[in-house]
């Protein structure tokens, strides 16, 4: 629950309060809102969720790939897979795409 919280905080806080990657990180580790693995929040942690469409309900993947022995490489974007609607969003296709449209 608290992590949903703060995936819906962070979009609200982004697009419509316009704070800073930076600023929502402080923000976060103030409040002491915890990341699922313990650690505190950084910019690039927010930029992170920003980013991922998940949090609408669109599951995407083939993005990277790994052959053996090699290191992982990113697949084109013609590539990739997604799936809209694949689960219940946190937030509104609309915040993710307003999201999306600021970091760009």
């Amino acid at each position: 629950a608290e992590e949903v919280e703060a995936v819906r905080w962070i979009l609200h806080a982004w697009v419509v309060q316009k704070l800073t990657q930076k600023r929502i990180a402080q923000i976060l580790n103030e409040k002491a809102a915890p990341r699922p693995n313990g650690y505190p929040w950084s910019a690039h942690n927010v930029g992170e969720v920003l980013r991922n469409e998940k949090y609408s309900g669109v599951h995407v993947w083939n993005v990277k790939r790994t052959k053996l022995g090699t290191r992982q490489t990113k697949n084109p974007r013609s590539e990739w897979i997604r799936v809209e609607d694949a689960f219940e969003p946190l937030v509104s296709p609309a915040l993710q795409q307003a999201a999306k449209k600021r970091l760009n």
